[in-house]
């Protein structure tokens, strides 16, 4: 049968799952199934919480194999801003339940500090173990200027709806407020630019830009407001972040008739 021992050979074995990056980038995900487990969220309807995650998870995939004409390391940079966001945004949801009414600042406080806190935790733990020091720092600064963005245009929203809760115009508002704001955060961004350039700032570009980022926002955030618009739990929870107030059902006062046949005296 021949000889049954030879050179020895080394074998390296290796696994993903053995990698740092593919075990923590878990982390913000079970983050968010954590959050399912407090009270507020012992709804079945709280579950759904997933579906605009999954949505835009899809989406991501279709975009990056057809997108492969865009550098590498932008679309990562675009791809990774959206998931980010996304898993924010869900963090919001599941916490806006203790979010107070009382305050609008508060509620806009709150928003913001959940969005910009779960968002770059999010961000760091999924792409920092692949990215260099200058291109994360690059990415946590277009991420939180995003999520200023978010949560300056929904807080807006909710006070120019705060006659009453109708989602087209809390649609409406958003498509506006979110470009409309990403131009108000930018403009320190363009002077140091026009300053750089002596006066001759590439204005198609920074539009272009802006108006990218904008769209990747509302993108990200349409799932939630469609999930937030067909389910009651959900819409509650869209409430409030807007910091609407909820509506008391209408109390139906007794007819004179009825009153008249209720204060008979038996005879």
């Amino acid at each position: 049968m021949g000889p049954t021992e030879g050179a020895a050979v080394a074998y390296n074995w290796s696994s993903n799952w053995g990698e740092p990056g593919a075990v923590f980038a878990l982390l913000p995900w079970l983050g968010i199934a954590l959050l399912l487990m407090l009270k507020p969220n012992r709804h079945l309807g709280a579950w759904l919480i997933w579906l605009p995650l999954v949505a835009l998870i899809s989406l991501q995939t279709v975009l990056r194999s057809n997108l492969e004409f865009l550098p590498t390391e932008l679309l990562d940079i675009l791809l990774g801003f959206s998931s980010a966001l996304a898993l924010g945004l869900a963090a919001v949801w599941l916490a806006a339940g203790s979010f107070g009414r009382r305050y609008r600042f508060v509620t806009f406080a709150a928003m913001f500090g959940v969005l910009a806190g779960y968002s770059i935790c999010a961000c760091v733990i999924q792409q920092g173990w692949e990215s260099g020091g200058l291109q994360m720092v690059q990415q946590i600064l277009l991420l939180g200027l995003g999520v200023l963005v978010v949560s300056i245009a929904v807080s807006l929203t909710g006070l120019l709806c705060r006659g009453g809760y109708h989602p087209f115009a809390v649609c409406l508002w958003l498509i506006l407020l979110i470009p409309a704001t990403w131009l108000v955060v930018t403009v320190p961004f363009m002077l140091i630019a026009v300053a750089a350039s002596g006066g001759r700032a590439p204005w198609l570009q920074l539009s272009i830009a802006v108006f990218l980022m904008a769209g990747i926002c509302f993108v990200t955030l349409t799932p939630f407001m469609v999930l937030s618009f067909a389910n009651s739990f959900h819409r509650e929870r869209l409430k409030a972040i807007l910091h609407l107030r909820i509506e008391a059902p209408a109390v139906l006062e007794p007819s004179p008739t009825a009153e008249a046949v209720g204060g008979r005296p038996n005879s």
